[in-house]
């Protein structure tokens, strides 16, 4: 009886231990903080930017980060690594800022914490975020075409509050 317990124990005890499989080593230059990214096929050469911020508080430029990219018919990771422990309440994603791009094509959004990750799926997206005038927007398809006259041009999509993903990261 008490051979049979101990097998069971064991056997518990290496289910349990193996549920989480192993554990990736995160760079030290990421830990502790949210990383947001995307994979686009972004055609022309063209600069993304990722403004965040906190409840209550507006958008500024010292609340940003930017991504480079040369164009491709291929999809790209663009990422944004936000400072150590800061974790924001909404984002908004400028898709670039060549007026000759005719065409983002995304493929997914993900938010990541240490070891933990989200990816949102596509009803996630068309809930969370909302396309300003300067962008046409098909959610179903997540193909945005940047608009804009000469004076304006500032395609965007607005999040709304994102608190749940993020707070599901760091708490979980």
């Amino acid at each position: 009886m008490i051979r049979l317990f101990k097998a069971n124990l064991f056997i518990l005890l290496v289910l349990f231990c193996s549920c989480n499989g192993p554990s990736k080593k995160i760079s030290p230059e990421l830990k502790d903080k949210l990383v947001i990214s995307f994979e686009a096929i972004v055609q022309l050469d063209d600069e993304f930017k990722l403004y965040y911020r906190k409840k209550g508080e507006k958008y500024k430029e010292s609340e940003s980060s930017k991504f480079s990219l040369k164009g491709s018919d291929e999809y790209q990771r663009i990422e944004f690594v936000l400072d150590q422990l800061v974790f924001p309440q909404n984002i908004r994603l400028v898709l670039g800022s060549n007026r000759e791009q005719k065409e983002i094509q995304i493929k997914n959004i993900q938010f990541q914490y240490n070891n933990q990750k989200h990816v949102l799926t596509k009803q996630e997206i068309k809930k969370y975020f909302v396309a300003n005038g300067s962008l046409e927007a098909n959610f179903e398809e997540l193909r945005f075409i940047p608009l804009g006259t000469k004076k304006e041009y500032r395609p965007f999509l607005d999040s709304y509050d994102i608190s749940y993903f993020v707070n599901k990261l760091i708490l979980f």
